[in-house]
Protein backbone atom coordinates (compact mmCIF):
# COMPACT_ATOMS: atom_id res chain seq x y z
CA UNK A 1 0.00 0.00 0.00
CA UNK A 2 2.33 2.56 0.96
CA UNK A 3 4.72 1.20 -2.48
CA UNK A 4 1.51 2.20 -3.83
CA UNK A 5 0.81 5.87 -2.62
CA UNK A 6 4.87 6.36 -2.99
CA UNK A 7 4.40 4.89 -6.76
CA UNK A 8 1.70 7.97 -7.32
CA UNK A 9 3.42 10.33 -5.91
CA UNK A 10 6.30 10.25 -7.77
CA UNK A 11 3.92 9.47 -10.82
CA UNK A 12 3.11 13.34 -9.79
CA UNK A 13 6.22 14.65 -8.68
CA UNK A 14 7.32 13.77 -12.29
CA UNK A 15 4.56 15.13 -14.08
CA UNK A 16 5.16 18.13 -11.91
CA UNK A 17 8.50 18.56 -12.81
CA UNK A 18 7.55 17.82 -16.42
CA UNK A 19 4.94 20.08 -16.73
CA UNK A 20 7.15 22.78 -14.94
CA UNK A 21 9.35 22.72 -17.44
CA UNK A 22 7.17 22.29 -20.45
CA UNK A 23 5.97 25.69 -19.18
CA UNK A 24 9.40 26.98 -18.66
CA UNK A 25 10.25 26.09 -21.92
CA UNK A 26 7.31 27.52 -23.32
CA UNK A 27 8.66 31.11 -21.09
CA UNK A 28 11.59 30.82 -22.50
CA UNK A 29 10.45 30.08 -25.86
CA UNK A 30 7.92 33.61 -25.58
CA UNK A 31 10.49 35.30 -24.12
CA UNK A 32 12.89 34.49 -27.31
CA UNK A 33 10.26 34.81 -29.41
CA UNK A 34 9.30 38.41 -27.88
CA UNK A 35 12.94 38.89 -28.17
CA UNK A 36 12.68 38.04 -31.91
CA UNK A 37 9.83 40.05 -32.65
CA UNK A 38 11.21 43.09 -30.81
CA UNK A 39 14.76 42.76 -32.81
CA UNK A 40 12.65 42.71 -36.16
CA UNK A 41 10.67 45.37 -35.18
CA UNK A 42 13.61 47.78 -34.25
CA UNK A 43 15.39 46.33 -37.95
CA UNK A 44 11.73 47.33 -39.64
CA UNK A 45 12.28 50.34 -37.76
CA UNK A 46 15.87 50.87 -38.54
CA UNK A 47 15.27 50.04 -42.73
CA UNK A 48 12.10 52.41 -42.55
CA UNK A 49 14.04 55.04 -41.24
CA UNK A 50 17.43 54.39 -43.78
CA UNK A 51 14.96 54.50 -46.52
CA UNK A 52 13.03 57.62 -45.86
CA UNK A 53 16.57 59.11 -45.25
CA UNK A 54 17.51 57.70 -49.27
CA UNK A 55 13.74 58.49 -50.09
CA UNK A 56 14.35 62.27 -48.49
CA UNK A 57 17.79 62.63 -50.30
CA UNK A 58 16.61 61.24 -53.73
CA UNK A 59 13.68 64.04 -53.22
CA UNK A 60 16.42 66.44 -52.65
CA UNK A 61 18.53 65.71 -55.37
CA UNK A 62 15.65 65.71 -57.79
CA UNK A 63 15.04 69.03 -56.71
CA UNK A 64 18.46 70.17 -57.17
CA UNK A 65 18.71 68.19 -60.32
CA UNK A 66 15.45 70.33 -61.37
CA UNK A 67 16.64 73.65 -60.37
CA UNK A 68 19.70 73.49 -62.32
CA UNK A 69 18.10 72.62 -65.05
CA UNK A 70 15.99 75.33 -64.60
CA UNK A 71 18.92 77.75 -64.14
CA UNK A 72 21.11 76.09 -67.14
CA UNK A 73 16.95 76.46 -68.94
CA UNK A 74 17.27 79.92 -67.86
CA UNK A 75 21.00 80.76 -68.27
CA UNK A 76 20.35 79.34 -72.31
CA UNK A 77 16.95 81.72 -72.58
CA UNK A 78 19.07 84.54 -71.43
CA UNK A 79 22.05 84.03 -73.70
CA UNK A 80 19.70 83.09 -76.77
CA UNK A 81 18.24 86.50 -75.91
CA UNK A 82 21.10 88.32 -75.54
CA UNK A 83 22.69 87.14 -78.52
CA UNK A 84 19.41 88.07 -80.63
CA UNK A 85 19.42 91.51 -78.80
CA UNK A 86 22.65 92.01 -79.93
CA UNK A 87 22.52 91.06 -83.06
CA UNK A 88 19.23 93.18 -83.97
CA UNK A 89 21.58 96.27 -82.28
CA UNK A 90 24.23 95.38 -84.89
CA UNK A 91 21.83 95.47 -87.41
CA UNK A 92 20.10 98.17 -86.28
CA UNK A 93 23.67 100.04 -86.13
CA UNK A 94 24.49 99.37 -89.46
CA UNK A 95 21.11 100.88 -90.50
CA UNK A 96 21.75 104.18 -88.93
CA UNK A 97 24.69 105.00 -90.11
CA UNK A 98 24.21 104.13 -93.50
CA UNK A 99 21.30 106.16 -93.34
CA UNK A 100 23.17 108.78 -92.04
CA UNK A 101 25.58 109.35 -94.76
CA UNK A 102 22.57 108.79 -97.08
CA UNK A 103 20.76 111.92 -95.50
CA UNK A 104 23.88 114.26 -95.29
CA UNK A 105 24.35 113.45 -99.07
CA UNK A 106 21.43 115.66 -100.11
CA UNK A 107 23.25 118.98 -98.25
CA UNK A 108 26.88 118.17 -99.35
CA UNK A 109 26.51 120.83 -102.38
CA UNK A 110 25.00 123.35 -99.96
CA UNK A 111 27.64 122.86 -97.42
CA UNK A 112 30.74 123.34 -99.64
CA UNK A 113 29.24 126.40 -101.35
CA UNK A 114 29.18 127.98 -97.74
CA UNK A 115 32.84 126.48 -97.34
CA UNK A 116 33.67 128.66 -100.68
CA UNK A 117 32.26 131.76 -99.51
CA UNK A 118 34.32 131.50 -95.55
CA UNK A 119 37.13 131.19 -97.88
CA UNK A 120 37.04 133.86 -99.88
CA UNK A 121 35.73 135.60 -97.11
CA UNK A 122 39.07 134.63 -95.24
CA UNK A 123 41.37 135.64 -97.39
CA UNK A 124 39.79 139.35 -97.88
CA UNK A 125 40.15 139.64 -94.57
CA UNK A 126 44.11 139.05 -94.94
CA UNK A 127 44.06 140.96 -98.04
CA UNK A 128 42.21 144.19 -96.07
CA UNK A 129 44.30 143.86 -93.08
CA UNK A 130 47.68 143.51 -94.72
CA UNK A 131 46.51 147.05 -96.77
CA UNK A 132 45.86 148.78 -93.71
CA UNK A 133 49.00 147.76 -91.62
CA UNK A 134 50.76 148.76 -94.60
CA UNK A 135 49.04 152.40 -95.29
CA UNK A 136 49.28 152.60 -91.26
CA UNK A 137 52.80 151.86 -90.68
CA UNK A 138 53.94 153.31 -94.36
CA UNK A 139 57.21 155.15 -92.66
CA UNK A 140 60.25 154.13 -92.86
CA UNK A 141 60.22 153.29 -89.35
CA UNK A 142 60.36 149.41 -88.53
CA UNK A 143 57.63 148.19 -86.47
CA UNK A 144 58.75 144.53 -85.56
CA UNK A 145 55.81 143.66 -83.37
CA UNK A 146 53.54 144.77 -86.42
CA UNK A 147 54.84 142.87 -88.49
CA UNK A 148 54.86 139.69 -86.34
CA UNK A 149 51.21 140.21 -85.76
CA UNK A 150 50.95 140.33 -89.88
CA UNK A 151 52.59 137.12 -89.80
CA UNK A 152 50.74 135.39 -87.41
CA UNK A 153 47.55 136.44 -88.51
CA UNK A 154 48.73 135.02 -91.89
CA UNK A 155 49.72 131.57 -91.03
CA UNK A 156 45.86 131.60 -88.66
CA UNK A 157 44.34 132.45 -91.96
CA UNK A 158 46.08 129.67 -94.25
CA UNK A 159 45.53 127.36 -91.68
CA UNK A 160 42.09 127.88 -91.20
CA UNK A 161 41.89 127.75 -94.83
CA UNK A 162 43.06 124.76 -95.27
CA UNK A 163 41.44 123.06 -92.85
CA UNK A 164 38.13 124.19 -94.83
CA UNK A 165 39.34 123.16 -98.26
CA UNK A 166 40.12 119.55 -97.16
CA UNK A 167 36.80 119.52 -95.42
CA UNK A 168 35.28 120.24 -98.98
CA UNK A 169 37.55 117.84 -100.66
CA UNK A 170 36.25 115.40 -97.88
CA UNK A 171 32.83 116.14 -98.69
CA UNK A 172 33.76 115.74 -102.16
CA UNK A 173 34.90 112.59 -102.25
CA UNK A 174 31.88 111.19 -100.21
CA UNK A 175 29.39 112.37 -103.07
CA UNK A 176 31.44 110.90 -105.60
CA UNK A 177 31.52 107.57 -104.01
CA UNK A 178 27.82 108.11 -102.64
CA UNK A 179 27.12 108.72 -106.48
CA UNK A 180 29.25 105.80 -107.85
CA UNK A 181 27.49 103.02 -105.61
CA UNK A 182 24.20 104.01 -106.28
CA UNK A 183 24.47 102.46 -109.64
CA UNK A 184 24.41 99.59 -108.18
CA UNK A 185 20.66 100.16 -107.33
CA UNK A 186 17.85 99.12 -109.68
CA UNK A 187 15.49 101.83 -111.20
CA UNK A 188 13.06 100.98 -107.85
CA UNK A 189 15.31 101.29 -105.51
CA UNK A 190 16.85 104.39 -106.65
CA UNK A 191 13.34 105.73 -106.60
CA UNK A 192 12.97 105.35 -103.04
CA UNK A 193 16.21 106.27 -102.21
CA UNK A 194 15.62 109.58 -103.58
CA UNK A 195 12.57 110.07 -101.84
CA UNK A 196 13.52 108.84 -98.66
CA UNK A 197 16.71 110.38 -98.04
CA UNK A 198 17.05 113.45 -100.67
CA UNK A 199 13.76 114.95 -100.55
CA UNK A 200 13.57 118.31 -98.13
CA UNK A 201 11.89 117.58 -95.68
CA UNK A 202 12.29 113.70 -95.10
CA UNK A 203 8.86 112.02 -96.65
CA UNK A 204 6.98 109.60 -94.98
CA UNK A 205 6.79 105.90 -95.48
CA UNK A 206 3.33 106.37 -95.74
CA UNK A 207 3.55 109.47 -98.72
CA UNK A 208 6.70 107.32 -100.01
CA UNK A 209 4.34 104.42 -100.68
CA UNK A 210 1.72 105.94 -102.43
CA UNK A 211 4.14 107.71 -104.67
CA UNK A 212 5.74 103.96 -105.64
CA UNK A 213 2.11 102.32 -105.56
CA UNK A 214 3.52 99.70 -103.19
CA UNK A 215 2.53 98.93 -99.37
CA UNK A 216 4.72 100.45 -96.68
CA UNK A 217 5.76 97.18 -96.01
CA UNK A 218 7.75 96.40 -99.01
CA UNK A 219 8.82 100.09 -99.53
CA UNK A 220 10.33 99.21 -95.77
CA UNK A 221 11.96 95.61 -97.13
CA UNK A 222 13.10 97.45 -100.19
CA UNK A 223 14.99 100.07 -97.72
CA UNK A 224 16.46 97.19 -96.08
CA UNK A 225 17.81 95.82 -99.38
CA UNK A 226 19.09 99.06 -100.09
CA UNK A 227 21.38 98.97 -96.92
CA UNK A 228 22.75 95.66 -97.16
CA UNK A 229 23.99 97.21 -101.01
CA UNK A 230 25.46 100.28 -99.56
CA UNK A 231 26.80 99.58 -96.11
CA UNK A 232 29.57 97.08 -97.82
CA UNK A 233 30.83 99.92 -99.74
CA UNK A 234 30.46 102.52 -97.38
CA UNK A 235 32.20 101.29 -94.57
Amino acid sequence: MRENIMRVNNIEIDNNIKRASKITIERNMDIENSIKMENNIRKDRSIKIENDIKKEINIKAQNTNKKDSKINIDNNIDIDDNIKIKNTVKKESKIKRTENRLYAYKDIDILNQLTEIKIKKLKDDVSIKAMTYEEKFSTNRFNSNVENEVIRREEFVESKIEELRKEKESRLNEKALIDKVLELLDVEEKRLVGLRYFSKPTRSWTSIAQELNQSVDNCIKVRRRVIEKLDGFLF
